[in-house]
């Protein structure tokens, strides 16, 4: 920490640890660098072979992947908009002149969606649309009965802190990498079932979260 850190009023619990990925493509190969750097005296210091991170994230790369969801959660704590109308109203601009990736943007400040996730609690996030298949590796895969599921989730504090002209690192992520088996249907493929005959997915007034309701 600084010098001046008690008259600042800041306190780090631990270490604020930041890791990034440096890709080198070759003719013939991928590589991968970690570099890890650690937050000491209001200054990013690589620590690179040094230091031990016992929660280290992998960098997954997709081959052949189907289909890809990004959720992003917008607030004005990191951005220009004062109210969810301002938000609506950049995000339909903005739609005309970017293509959709599977990036779906949604209101979180006030009156909005609550992206804010208690210890340990479980909620249904709901992910929909139509993307464009273009490989065929990963159909075959999908035919065989089984496909890989990646997810991730990241987070980071609502307000960032500053000292000595350096932001703190609040980000981290957590991260999931599965096989699953699926099962085909009339309707397509299914590789978990949630819902029982008598009930059905109610979404909320941002579609994102469901829950379950019994049917009427």
């Amino acid at each position: 920490m600084p010098a001046n850190a008690a008259q600042e009023g800041v306190w780090i619990e631990g270490v604020h640890v930041w890791q990034e990925y440096n890709l080198t493509k070759t003719s013939d190969n991928t590589i991968i660098e970690m570099a890890t750097y650690i937050f000491i005296n209001g200054t990013w210091v690589d620590v690179t072979g040094r230091v031990r991170v016992d929660n280290e994230q992998p960098y997954v790369m997709a081959i052949d992947a189907l289909s890809h969801e990004l959720r992003n959660f917008e607030s004005e704590t990191f951005g220009s908009y004062r109210n969810a109308t301002d938000f609506a109203e950049a995000m339909a601009n903005r739609s005309d002149s970017l293509p959709n990736f599977g990036w779906t943007y949604t209101w979180a400040g006030e009156g909005g969606f609550n992206d804010y996730w208690e210890p340990h609690e479980s909620r249904l996030i709901r992910l929909t649309g139509t993307r464009e298949v273009g490989v065929n590796a990963g159909l075959e895969s999908l035919a065989e009965g089984k496909i890989m599921l990646y997810a991730g989730v990241s987070n980071y504090l609502e307000e960032r802190r500053e000292v000595n002209g350096t932001y703190f690192n609040t980000f981290s992520t957590a991260t999931s990498l599965k096989e699953v088996q699926v099962e085909k249907t009339a309707d397509g493929y299914l590789y978990n079932t949630i819902l029982d005959e008598n009930q059905i997915f109610q979404p909320d007034p941002f579609n994102v979260e469901v829950f379950i309701k019994p049917r009427r």
